[in-house]
């Protein structure tokens, strides 16, 4: 008796959890159409004024990433189509977190400018959005080699990795031609408005992040 609760036990677990882990939007087919047609919203977008198009009641950009073991951040905020997108451009100590530059940044009509051109040319030297640069889509996304794919039922959290050589952005964050990346997209069913995140990194530990959101 006791072998036969013990072995439904285990059934039971196991439907469980395979209920609570499969589930047909995790698969490749789902996750690329369902990331690749929304991110197509604004990768290209080369000026950032377009963005209203998209998000008529304004938006965020946002992007990250390492230098010099600190993390240098930019977030320009558009709030009304007409008036200049607005943010900041901060480095700040990796493991204090503590701000050790602070640029003011505005784009308007199609050129940035910033309150200490200096400090921008060294800690953004793109001066660009990786949106302004790229082209991604579904169609895209389903020619690149997969890695791993993750679509969580409890929290609708999902996204997809790729192992990737894509020289628009090698030479976007000024690699070498031939460097291999891993390029992942991720989003949430948690967010009502649009909430999308291209993420870039490499074996020798560079991170790089990039989200648009409303």
């Amino acid at each position: 008796m006791r072998k036969k609760i013990f072995l439904g036990s285990i059934l039971f677990l196991g439907v469980v959890i395979f209920f609570f882990t499969w589930s047909p939007r995790n698969s490749r087919a789902y996750l690329e159409n369902r990331i690749g047609t929304e991110v197509s919203r604004v990768y290209p977008t080369q000026n950032l004024e377009d963005l209203f198009e998209q998000f008529p009641n304004g938006f965020i950009v946002y992007q990250a990433h390492l230098m010099n073991g600190n993390i240098v951040k930019i977030k320009l905020t558009g709030t009304e189509k007409g008036a200049p997108i607005k943010g900041e451009l901060i480095e700040a100590e990796r493991k204090s977190g503590e701000n050790t530059r602070v640029v003011s940044v505005e784009y308007y009509n199609g050129k940035y400018t910033f309150s200490d051109e200096k400090a921008a040319n060294e800690l953004w030297p793109q001066q660009s959005f990786l949106f302004q640069k790229i082209t991604l889509n579904k169609d895209f996304l389903s020619t690149l080699k997969l890695k791993e794919k993750h679509y969580n039922s409890m929290n609708g959290s999902f996204g997809i990795n790729y192992d990737v050589n894509l020289p628009e952005i090698n030479e976007y964050l000024s690699f070498p031609t031939s460097k291999t990346i891993e390029l992942s997209f991720g989003g949430s069913n948690s967010n009502k408005n649009y909430y999308y995140s291209v993420v870039v990194e490499d074996k020798d530990g560079y991170y790089f992040r990039e989200t648009v959101y409303e």
